[in-house]
């Protein structure tokens, strides 16, 4: 679970304006985080994350980095993370696949099924760690988007962005990435398709979006 096309779309779309704090939620090897501090030299994010290994990779690859005095790997899970700090924006590539056959690797199938952190408990954490005028924002399978907005709105978060992923042209969008806030304003719609050339072969709209992480690109 290294790299992949959910979080790194995610780490190019949110919003980070005016973020000075974010909460990475589910760090994994710390792509998210990195790609946040690349963004901007003034956020400073805590990156947490339930596996040690992959905690204890994402630290090296921190250290490792050039943006290692912007981000703070903890290896914890987001139930037991205590903090008084509120953020200005959580982001999470959760372990979504909660109906999909279970790897008989533990620490991958913990990676990829959402038993360890549950819709409701990752929205009550956005909520917990939010500040008043931040901003929660996810990667998520299209059709379990109505039990995203059921939990969200549970929680007093309204979705304030939607971009819709089509892996495709000729196929349904399969993920979306959103964004809620405490704050009552219009929906804001985009779409976007990763491939229209057949295998590899990148939309403009998608090397746009990602020109500034991919040396291919």
């Amino acid at each position: 679970m290294k790299i992949g096309t959910d979080g790194v779309m995610l780490g190019a779309w949110a919003n980070i304006h005016g973020v000075e704090s974010a909460l990475d939620i589910g760090t994994g090897t710390g792509l998210i985080a990195l790609m946040l501090a690349q963004r901007s030299s003034d956020i400073r994010v805590t990156a947490i994350e339930i596996n040690d290994d992959a905690a204890g990779q994402a630290k090296e690859n921190v250290a490792n980095s050039k943006f290692s005095d912007q981000i703070k790997v903890i290896h914890v899970a987001v139930q037991h993370f205590e903090t008084t700090k509120k953020f200005d924006l959580i982001i999470s590539n959760p372990p979504f696949f909660s109906r999909s056959l279970k790897s008989p690797d533990e620490k991958r199938s913990i990676a990829r099924h959402d038993e360890s952190l549950p819709t409701d408990k990752l929205v009550q954490a956005g909520k917990q760690h939010l500040s008043e005028s931040g901003r929660f924002a996810v990667v998520w399978p299209k059709d379990r988007e109505e039990e995203l907005d059921q939990s969200a709105a549970s929680h007093g978060l309204i979705p304030e962005r939607v971009m819709h992923v089509y892996p495709t042209p000729d196929k349904d969008s399969h993920r979306i990435l959103k964004e809620y806030s405490f704050k009552n304003a219009p929906l804001k719609e985009e779409s976007i398709v990763i491939e229209e050339h057949g295998r590899h072969g990148y939309s403009q709209d998608y090397l746009s979006m990602l020109k500034d992480f991919y040396l291919k690109f």
